[in-house]
């Protein structure tokens, strides 16, 4: 009896604490009020110029190539459409791709189904030899480019004492550089446009996102790069000869981690903070998105990631998909065109790695971009969260054409971490809901390897097979849904007509 009476205890017990863990929270959609259309290729990765050379970093050959059929399946499994070429070895001769390199790239973009930012050499280049890629590119694979773009990262320093045009009016003063940047960029541009006629431009890709802390100023009068940029290269406009796609920044979050000599502990702590959204993200707005919308220009984050620098077991650990899933639709909801996540061969915070057999695989950030390509298509409409107990949980609506989807993070994790139980509302919205989940094995949110959505992995064999499971319907268009700490959850909300599909 004594026995029975103690386990029966340590039940009680165990259902308790597990109570105690759980923390309700309250989410009403407003389904009503149709926000934004997030665009259709607003996924994307970046990759370095170099990258397009055969023989780069271990690939045998090409790697952007049609018959990479592993790489290929990988982009259209995480739902990419959008593919930037440029990085730093745009700007150096080494890297100069050959017209077989352009073949290959845009033959593995045609495959891929993704349209192409292609980068061509500012610093220390050559216009004429720029219009001569140019130009092909363009009567060759016209339907496949997204726009053109000169140079990378003018804003540095480096850039500005290895350039004999771009210069730093005031020495040590990084903004002052911005005058003579500008007057090389349009000498660049026109000359290209004049050799492609109807060629799209963008720019200018800078590289301080200032004014988030630990980033450098650059600011020229007041004003970001990014914001001068689209004021003056919206002026610049020859007719029939060249134009302004949208304008491109460069964001990594929490800067380099490296020269921060950060742990991995300290790079999740960081990644999964609230200040990123509820500070980080919005100065870097304020500064380059919120000025330059009523001008009727977009914006393109084609630098992405939580770090530049590269540390094992931080910067490829599963923090990096609750990251990358929170970080799509934060900008999403801020009226971005898109985001390209950059990966350097092979680095650990790139999105794409090769195994030790050499095979393609992706990293737990590429599991973020899948669960955003779920959950992430459509109209963003606006949400109101209850949350008492502070629970560190973000959450993202979006109506798609058969239903809703609802998108969970519960950036909780360590010993004291919350569970949540969330009562979804959706007034005047009703159907069956269901809901997929993106995890690591043991909810160990520094996990490398074992990540799953919907309980399956996604690897470049295809055929990814996520499984959507019930949930529970507690009142009129009212759903709850369970969401352990260091998971995120997409609740689909199928409307009746739909509820098949």
């Amino acid at each position: 009896m004594f026995k029975y009476l103690m386990i029966l205890f340590s039940e009680i017990s165990l259902f308790v604490a597990a109570a105690f863990a759980q923390s309700p929270v309250n989410i009403v959609v407003d389904t009503k009020a149709h926000g934004i259309v997030i665009p259709s290729d607003f996924i994307g990765l970046s990759f370095e110029t170099a990258s397009e050379r055969a023989n780069y970093r271990g690939v045998h050959g090409h790697m952007f190539k049609p018959r990479n059929t592993e790489l290929i399946t990988l982009f259209k499994e995480m739902g990419i459409r959008n593919l930037r070429i440029g990085g730093a070895s745009v700007d150096n001769e080494l890297h100069t791709p050959t017209r077989r390199d352009i073949d290959l790239l845009f033959g593995f973009a045609k495959a891929a189904g993704v349209k192409v930012i292609y980068s061509l050499r500012l610093l220390r280049g050559n216009p004429y030899q720029d219009a001569s890629i140019a130009r092909y590119v363009w009567k060759k694979y016209g339907s496949l480019l997204d726009c053109f773009t000169i140079g990378n990262e003018p804003d540095w320093h480096y850039y500005h004492i290895n350039h004999s045009q771009i210069h730093e009016a005031s020495p040590g003063v990084l903004g002052s550089a911005y005058p003579s940047y500008f007057a090389s960029w349009r000498h660049f541009a026109t000359i290209i446009a004049d050799s492609v006629p109807g060629a799209r431009f963008a720019g200018p890709d800078a590289g301080s996102n200032y004014p988030v802390p630990g980033s450098e100023d650059t600011f020229y009068k007041g004003k970001s790069w990014t914001l001068n940029f689209a004021i003056d290269a919206s002026k610049w406009r020859i007719p029939d000869s060249g134009s302004l796609a949208f304008v491109t920044q460069h964001n990594y979050a929490g800067q380099n981690a490296q020269e921060q000599k950060l742990t991995p502990s300290e790079m999740v702590e960081r990644m999964l903070s609230p200040v990123w959204d509820d500070s980080y993200y919005p100065m870097l707005y304020d500064a380059t998105g919120t000025p330059v919308l009523p001008k009727g220009i977009g914006y393109r984050l084609t630098e992405s990631n939580s770090f530049s620098g590269s540390v094992k077991n931080g910067s490829d650990c599963f923090a990096t998909a609750l990251f990358a899933l929170d970080y799509l639709h934060w900008w999403a909801e801020h009226h971005c065109l898109g985001i390209n996540y950059h990966t350097t061969q092979w680095k650990y915070n790139g999105t794409i790695c090769l195994d030790s057999d050499g095979h393609y695989q992706i990293r737990p950030m590429g599991y973020g971009i899948k669960a955003f390509d779920i959950g992430g298509h459509g109209h963003v409409e606006p949400l109101t969260i209850s949350n008492s107990k502070g629970v560190n949980l973000t959450a993202y609506a979006v109506r798609q054409d058969s239903g809703l989807c609802v998108t969970l993070i519960n950036k909780e994790y360590g010993k004291n971490a919350s569970d949540v139980t969330a009562d979804i509302e959706t007034p005047g919205f009703s159907g069956v809901a269901r809901v997929m989940y993106l995890e690591s094995h043991g909810h160990n949110i520094f996990a490398t390897s074992g990540i799953t959505l919907g309980g399956a992995a996604v690897s470049s064999k295809g055929s990814w097979k996520g499984k959507w499971t019930s949930v529970r319907n507690v009142g009129a268009n009212l759903y709850r849904v369970y969401v352990p700490a260091s998971t995120a959850a997409i609740v689909k909300i199928l409307s009746h007509s739909r509820e098949n599909g």
